[in-house]
């Protein structure tokens, strides 16, 4: 059993969840004897070392880019295939999939195949509609039963697949393994007596809709309050001009800082006193269990998918509806007067984080391969 090959295809190496939460499990295999190799289609974004692979995980690229010429990575992923011949295959996101998918009929279908799928994709189609997503919702509904399993991040993308492709199969939910070790560190919060601390990270992206809480801190402090708030965003992105407009606009600049991209948010969380998140939509939500895993208590929008299924209890935080300023701003006001309370939960988020760690998690995948 140990000496099976386990094989995760990606697009490219890159900053996002699909990069990362592969690297946590790729991790957690090798630890657990098996042979491992992360296989990006088409080029690097960023530093392989960014992810801190353990020495045993093997990485290839297949192609520098993704060019007609080489279909996408079609044909050297199928000429893998046939030569490394893995006993497991675990392929994510949608066009990866149905390249994988291919290229694994071509090379005669060997090993256990898995396709992943991390976002909601009926939001993700509406809100970003390209010419690309119709061919790609055609191929997917034709070659998705080609896999043994179809696994969804959350049950809300489970019910987006099932709707855009019509699955013949309902997909099998597996949740990331985001919790990854050194995620869990000790919390080193200040009493909130003249400030309170809130903190934010994600891409800035038209997803995570910095603008809303951007409104949502203006008006919080200009009804003013008798504890001065601090908000740190951690992460950078293609709005991230549009949010510093309105940091100014809004006069807040002594209220929000942009920190930037960090390589251990965690660092933050332990020093906040909540974590707050404005998406219009998420496929699971990695940094809310990030957040917990510091004791962190989270305000989070109710947005399809993820959330709602993380944070199941008010112990774990609260969901707002989307959009909502006037709830979200009294949700926090109620986290700020009932700060001592919410604190004496703080180990009890620790160990929902735990839920999520890639040792639970890979055992999910283990145990439903029979591996």
């Amino acid at each position: 059993m140990k000496s099976k090959k386990i094989t995760f295809i990606i697009g490219k190496f890159a900053l996002g969840g699909v990069t990362r939460n592969t690297a946590n499990l790729a991790n957690e295999l090798v630890s657990q004897g098996f042979l491992v190799e992360i296989v990006a289609l088409h080029g690097v974004d960023i530093p392989i070392e960014t992810f801190k692979l353990n020495e045993g995980v093997k990485t290839a690229v297949l192609s520098s880019r993704r060019t007609i010429l080489n279909l996408y990575g079609l044909i050297p992923l199928a000429f893998y295939f046939c030569t490394q011949r893995p006993n497991l295959i675990i392929s994510a996101v949608e066009y990866v999939n149905i390249i994988a998918l291919i290229a694994h009929v071509l090379s005669g279908k060997k090993g256990v195949f898995l396709t992943t799928t991390r976002t909601d994709l009926t939001i993700e189609y509406s809100k970003n509609p390209k010419k690309i997503h119709i061919p790609e919702k055609y191929l997917a509904s034709k070659l998705y039963w080609l896999a043994n399993q179809n696994i969804a991040v959350s049950k809300g993308v489970a019910e987006s697949m099932n709707k855009e492709f019509s699955l013949k199969r309902d997909p099998h939910v597996i949740y990331n393994p985001a919790a990854r070790p050194d995620v869990f560190i000790e919390p080193k919060r200040s009493e909130p007596r003249e400030e309170f601390h809130f903190v934010s990270c994600g891409r800035l992206s038209t997803q995570k809709n910095f603008p809303f809480m951007l409104r949502v801190f203006k008006s919080f402090v200009e009804e003013g309050i008798t504890k001065k708030i601090k908000l740190k965003i951690l992460g950078e992105g293609p709005e991230l001009q549009n949010v510093k407009n309105l940091i100014d606009e809004f006069n807040l600049q002594d209220v929000v800082s942009l920190v930037g991209r960090v390589d251990r948010p965690q660092d933050y969380f332990r020093e906040a006193h909540c974590f707050v998140l404005t998406s219009d939509w998420e496929g699971f939500g990695n940094v809310i269990v990030e957040a917990l895993a510091t004791g962190l208590y989270v305000v989070s929008t109710n947005c399809p998918s993820g959330p709602a299924e993380i944070l199941t209890e008010e112990k774990f935080g609260k969901l707002v509806e989307v959009n909502n300023l006037e709830l979200f701003k009294e949700e926090l006001k109620k986290v700020i007067a009932n700060y001592s309370e919410i604190k004496l939960s703080e180990n009890y988020r620790v160990r929902r984080a735990y839920d999520f760690s890639p040792e639970n998690i890979s055992r999910q995948y283990l145990a439903y391969l029979n591996l």
